[in-house]
């Protein structure tokens, strides 16, 4: 990060994490984030996904003290008001946060077809973070790889075809 701190992301099962809501039925663990400074002070944190396994699978920060984090998600309830029927079942998620930690809007991209272990990176392509992700879906014939170069003005560019990595 900018400041000499660094951002961490995973997954966590505690219910005890101060300033965070927990999962409602206790369950499932959830996506988590942690902004840290130089000093190993926590500056913020945040739990991305919703109700169902969700993770934060890998975590890059920006040159302006934002991040953009990648995930996975299962039996989510998230809100996906960008598709049609609503979020499916599994897949990959896409969330930005701003400097001070406010969630910007989450991007998914459906895995469909019991894909319930998507792999996700993320990668510096010319100083923008582009996620790299394979699917493994009957949606996309078995298998897709995809690219997502999100853009500093916030539209997410998605790069898809029906082969595997």
């Amino acid at each position: 990060m900018p400041d000499g701190g660094f951002i961490l992301g995973g997954v966590t099962s505690s219910v005890d994490v101060p300033g965070l809501s927990p999962p409602e039925d206790g369950t499932f663990p959830n996506g988590f984030v942690v902004r840290l400074d130089a000093d190993g002070g926590i500056v913020w944190q945040a739990q991305p996904g919703s109700m169902g396994y969700d993770d934060a699978r890998a975590v890059v920060g920006r040159p302006d003290g934002s991040a953009l984090t990648a995930g996975r998600f299962l039996r989510s309830t998230m809100d996906c008001p960008e598709l049609e029927n609503g979020c499916p079942g599994a897949g990959v998620m896409l969330i930005p946060y701003d400097a001070d930690g406010t969630a910007g809007p989450q991007k998914v991209l459906a895995g469909g077809g019991g894909d319930t272990r998507p792999f996700v990176a993320l990668i510096q392509s010319g100083g923008v973070p582009t996620l790299v992700t394979r699917l493994m879906t009957d949606w996309f014939g078995g298998g897709a790889a995809g690219l997502v170069a999100p853009s500093y003005s916030g539209v997410f560019v998605w790069r898809l075809n029906s082969t595997s990595f």
